[in-house]
């Protein structure tokens, strides 16, 4: 089975080796691996046409419905499986290892893709398959699942939590702290929408968080010093103990939200940075105003 353009005739030369070989790999994957199943729809079509010989014209009507329907869905699956690949290459990294990806990771991965049409959703599955040839095994397939399982407004939701995450060396941690404070209220941050998230499965919601108790933090910061908001630093005072803890707020993300963090298409909140320093002042912490060398 060859591929329309841009696979099947793309001028391979001008891409980089990975992309060379993630447009080979995945072009081969999508076309082989489903040959099976062309036989036995083959097989299964010849089946039918020895059912029609003995069948009414009503059941005949029947029958040919169904099957164009099932060809509508295959096209458009295919078109969708596609799209998604089609985006990814742009992402992929000149350290791609696209023959490390798991095959079984990719049918689980295609089978779920397939179903979405949408623009926007095909950019966030573009950014998952780019980020697994990048780094095999970044994606599990629980998270792969759980995409599977929300639509276009629980992205956006997640996307709102994402613009109020810290990164502490590659982890992406939320700061929620009071609903009720300005920030939060002006900025898409409820009850609601993490109760709603929560029932996805992104991230876990403690309601009845108090800023003056809570035990959840993030472990003492060492000799790291900073923590990061959108690439600005927020700068610690060393301590005895080489660094200070902090209070993570009512929500946590999942090992599927923590997945995902990453790739959400979100930017940062203004004032967000200042509003975390005069809280974090509040609960004892020492911050450096100016940056340090």
């Amino acid at each position: 089975m060859s591929l329309p353009v841009p696979f099947g005739q793309t001028d391979l030369g001008k891409f980089a080796k990975p992309v060379d070989t993630f447009i080979k790999v995945v072009a081969a994957f999508i076309g082989v691996r489903y040959e099976p199943k062309r036989i036995i729809k083959d097989a299964e079509a010849k089946a039918i046409a020895r059912r029609i010989e003995a069948t009414t014209d009503v059941e005949v009507e029947l029958i040919y419905r169904s099957l164009e329907r099932r060809i509508r869905d295959d096209i458009r699956s295919q078109e969708n499986v596609e799209a998604v690949v089609r985006k990814a290459i742009p992402l992929v990294s000149e350290e791609a290892k696209p023959r490390d990806m798991n095959t079984d990771w990719m049918a689980h991965f295609f089978e779920n893709a397939r179903m979405y049409s949408d623009e926007e959703m095909q950019i966030l599955w573009a950014k998952v398959l780019a980020g697994e040839v990048n780094a095999p095994g970044k994606f599990s397939r629980g998270t792969v699942a759980l995409l599977s399982t929300i639509d276009k407004r629980d992205a956006e939701l997640f996307a709102t939590v994402r613009r109020f995450c810290i990164n502490l060396e590659g982890v992406f941690i939320p700061l929620i702290y009071k609903l009720n404070d300005k920030i939060y209220q002006t900025n898409g941050i409820n009850s609601q929408v993490l109760i709603r998230l929560e029932e996805t499965g992104l991230v876990r919601f403690a309601p009845m968080y108090s800023a003056e108790y809570e035990t959840r933090t993030i472990d003492r910061l060492k000799k790291r010093r900073f923590i990061e908001y959108f690439g600005e630093r927020i700068w610690f005072k060393q301590g005895d103990q080489g660094g200070d803890a902090v209070a993570t707020g009512a929500v946590t993300l999942t090992q599927a939200g923590r997945e995902l963090a990453p790739i959400c298409d979100a930017k940062p909140i203004a004032g967000f940075v200042d509003y975390l320093k005069v809280l974090w002042k509040s609960f004892g912490m020492e911050i450096e105003d100016a940056v340090a060398p």
